[in-house]
């Protein structure tokens, strides 16, 4: 099984590298499994305050997840 830390670390590694072009968007939807859903609301809510982009993240089953 996969630490959730190394998720966590991958999901916030994912986002300082889509930093730049994410600018000229105003949403971004982050898509993910219900299992860590407390780390990466807060990981959105970092990211979206630092960038000044509004960052909604979406969890949990795939047809519930999609917009």
């Amino acid at each position: 099984m996969i630490h959730p830390f190394k998720i966590l670390s991958a999901f916030a590694c994912a986002l300082l590298l889509a930093a730049a072009p994410v600018r000229a968007q105003g949403v971004i939807n982050v898509y993910g499994p219900g299992g860590p859903a407390p780390a990466m609301q807060e990981a959105t809510k970092a990211f979206g305050a630092a960038h000044q982009v509004i960052v909604e993240p979406r969890t949990g089953n795939v047809t519930r997840t999609q917009p």
